[in-house]
């Protein structure tokens, strides 16, 4: 596409040359596609073609913990087909797990259970966890799983690990929990999906924790090192978290301030001057909650107790603009 000069028009293989770059953990080279597409869309006015750059891009936003501004790419596109994944990952990761199961099964529907149905079969299964009916999270795990067999596709076969590891450690099945878990690390590996196999790696981390706290950290440790190398800054704060629970070393220093999103960094140069939450939701034009969230989520990112402390480590850094 580089090469020849592509017309806006076939803009939209854009959005498949990021799902490759990102497969691969080239967050940063999959997001320079995605915003050149999308740019370009809707510069020329065409549509997208199979997958909407814009809800690809919503995606990325929310491997780097950019939850709000996910939903905000997703305005206007909510109900298209090829957004509705896009759309129920924004709707867990705000905790509407009902409405994001709702969409998934909706999608999958769709599109039956062929190799489509694989990106969308894991995330059901998640949400059906988060709302505590682990049947039917067995049940979707157990669809991927005859997909997986089906098609005998290595993606596929270690996506139905993946899931089914997760689903087993939560119904108390440690041991297959681990030999899943163990199968879905080894096929990412070898397909150089680094990114999933860190999702891999965490889930095996969450699933021992009590049992092995030493394996629970080191994988832990790995996968929060994958995340952070790649920016996928809402991974590495899941990794992060599991890490500091577990009394293990956490990522401090330069690596964390890179996490910090553009609005977070605006925040925390406010606070360096002193300012309430409603005094920065003013300033910045946003609601007083809005402003409290950006607070608790720069002392998690940066491992600091306090305001204050959050404050002197601006001034420290010179991070004011």
């Amino acid at each position: 596409m580089q090469r020849t000069g592509h017309p806006a028009l076939l803009e939209f293989c854009g959005t498949c040359c990021a799902e490759i770059l990102l497969a691969s953990g080239d967050v940063a080279g999959a997001e320079g596609w995605l915003s050149r597409t999308l740019g370009e869309l809707e510069q020329g006015g065409h549509g997208g073609r199979c997958v909407h750059p814009a809800a690809k891009l919503a995606e990325l936003r929310l491997l780097q913990g950019h939850v709000e501004e996910a939903g905000r790419l997703l305005a206007g596109f909510e109900d298209r087909p090829d957004a509705l994944r896009a759309t129920a990952a924004v709707r867990l990761a705000a905790g509407d797990t009902s409405v994001a199961a709702a969409l998934l099964h909706r999608r999958i529907h769709q599109v039956g259970e062929g190799l489509l149905a694989v990106p969308l079969l894991a995330l059901p299964a998640e949400a059906e966890l988060a709302q505590g009916v682990p049947d039917q999270a067995l049940a979707t795990a157990g669809r991927l799983d005859e997909v997986a067999a089906a098609t005998r596709w290595p993606r596929a076969i270690a996506s139905s690990h993946l899931a089914g590891g997760r689903v087993a450690a939560a119904v108390g099945n440690l041991a297959s929990a681990q030999e899943r878990l163990n199968a879905a690390i080894a096929i990412f590996g070898e397909l150089n999906m680094p990114l999933e196999a860190a999702r891999a790696r965490l889930a095996l981390a969450e699933a021992v924790r009590d049992s092995d706290r030493e394996v629970a950290v080191h994988e832990a440790g790995v996968a929060l090192a994958a995340f952070d190398d790649a920016g996928a800054g809402g991974l590495a704060d899941k990794a992060a978290a599991l890490l500091r629970a577990l009394g293990g070393p956490a990522r401090t220093g330069p690596k964390a301030l890179g996490l910090l999103s553009r609005r977070e960094r605006e925040v925390l140069a406010l606070l360096a001057e002193a300012m309430t939450n409603a005094e920065i939701a003013d300033r910045l034009s946003i609601s007083a909650k809005t402003a409290e969230h950006h607070v608790s989520s720069i002392l998690a990112k940066l491992h600091l107790r306090s305001r204050g402390e959050a404050a002197a480590f601006a001034l420290r850094r010179a991070l004011m603009e």
